[in-house]
């Protein structure tokens, strides 16, 4: 992958990630709302992989 490519990428995957958050939140809210807050605690396993892809885009 040409140095370019990759930066398109990990752009491309932040916007991605960016999104992710935004409907975790979200799921949070409605967890909270339900009373059911054990279900809001930490990342999403979205977000967790997403972050691991950009970890080893970025090496």
């Amino acid at each position: 992958m040409t140095r370019v490519d990759r930066k398109k990428a990990i752009n491309l995957l932040d916007q991605i990630i960016e999104k992710a958050k935004l409907e975790d939140l979200e799921h949070k809210r409605r967890v909270l709302a339900a009373h059911k807050a054990s279900k809001s605690v930490g990342e999403s396993w979205m977000i967790h992989h997403l972050n691991i892809l950009r970890r080893l885009l970025n090496e």
